[in-house]
């Protein structure tokens, strides 16, 4: 029976994705974890049973959407394991006469710390669990207050570039808590679409170059689509700086590669005033690399504006992900690459 509705969470989660536009699928992230729990059934005065055994553990599944920079919505399933029950009036830790299973389906809001930081971050949850239970044994029980809000914390370290270890510490009002650790998985970060390779369709052709090849690597562990502008303008944030001097640390480790700056625009705004904005940009990261001691013969910018959006503009977060800045990787010393587009 456990089985059985642990299958029926995962199935009715899947189903409810279905009615998510097709444009939001790579973004989706998805986990399994396991850890201790804490369940412990409430009594009523007179009752014949009392608790004998509180600690317990479960498993835990989760897929989620980001909504934006920090915030994201969950629909989790979590089987929290089973509290032992015994009659009250035997005092043997060992007496028990069955036990009743806990089961948590819920639906969540998440909160980061840190926006889009895919290295590390702390968050905190808040949302409503559906708790149901299932008694093991000659007992009898009544489902009450099946409906309880449910809140926690959490935490998130990038093991690779798709995969990140994952804390949850969640609490399910009075009755339940779980501390699980799991493995999660974040769809959609191909390299190919977060960092662009030479694009073959427009008749660049591809390099097998081991050099390019380690630097592309080393530049797919940066946070290249994380580079950020002030609204409306190519003045860099705060934050983008940062990842602009990891660049410059993988330029300085590969002396013979070069690389491409494409910047690209939302649609708000006239289409010539985003190309423009979309230059300045790519020449804003320019500058701010020069700035760190290399080379402007190793750097060229590109401005496409509006035209090659990655998601549907029509949403706010279709916008977010279509204002972006890809790198193009080549051999500085290879007389056939062409960097042109």
């Amino acid at each position: 029976m456990t089985l059985t509705r642990f299958l029926v969470g995962v199935s009715a989660m899947a189903l409810m994705s279905f009615g998510v536009r097709a444009e939001f699928i790579e973004h989706w992230y998805g986990g399994f974890g396991y850890g201790p729990s804490s369940v412990k059934p409430e009594s009523e005065s007179g009752n014949p049973y009392r608790v004998s055994d509180n600690t317990s553990s479960g498993v835990r599944l989760h897929i989620g959407l980001p909504l934006g920079k920090r915030l994201a919505a969950e629909l989790q399933y979590s089987d929290l394991g089973q509290a032992d029950i015994a009659l009250e009036t035997n005092d043997n830790p060992d007496a028990r006469v069955g036990g009743i299973h806990y089961f948590a389906p819920a639906a969540v809001a998440t909160y980061k710390v840190w926006p889009k930081s895919w290295n590390y971050n702390l968050f905190g949850k808040y949302g409503l669990s559906f708790m149901q239970h299932e008694a093991n044994g000659n007992i009898d029980y009544e489902e009450v207050n099946q409906a309880q809000v449910m809140f926690g914390i959490g935490g998130l370290w990038g093991a690779s570039q798709h995969l990140q270890l994952r804390l949850d510490l969640d609490s399910f009002s009075r009755d339940a808590q779980h501390l699980a650790f799991s493995l999660q998985y974040q769809f959609g970060r191909n390299s190919k679409t977060l960092l662009e390779r030479l694009d073959t369709q427009a008749g660049i052709p591809q390099i097998n170059n081991s050099e390019v090849d380690r630097a592309i690597a080393d530049i797919d562990q940066i946070n290249v689509p994380n580079i950020e502008f002030e609204t409306g303008s190519s003045e860099l944030t705060d934050e983008s700086q940062t990842i602009i001097e990891q660049l410059a640390v993988v330029l300085k480790k590969y002396p013979n590669i070069s690389i491409q700056i494409n910047a690209h625009t939302d649609n708000v705004g006239t289409e010539q005033f985003n190309e423009e904005l979309a230059l300045k940009r790519a020449e804003s990261v320019k500058a701010a690399i020069i700035s760190l001691g290399l080379s402007e013969a190793r750097l060229i910018t590109q401005g496409h504006g509006e035209r090659l959006p990655i998601m549907d503009n029509a949403t706010a977060l279709g916008r977010a992900q279509n204002r972006r800045v890809e790198i193009k990787v080549f051999d500085s010393l290879d007389s056939t690459s062409d960097s042109r587009i």
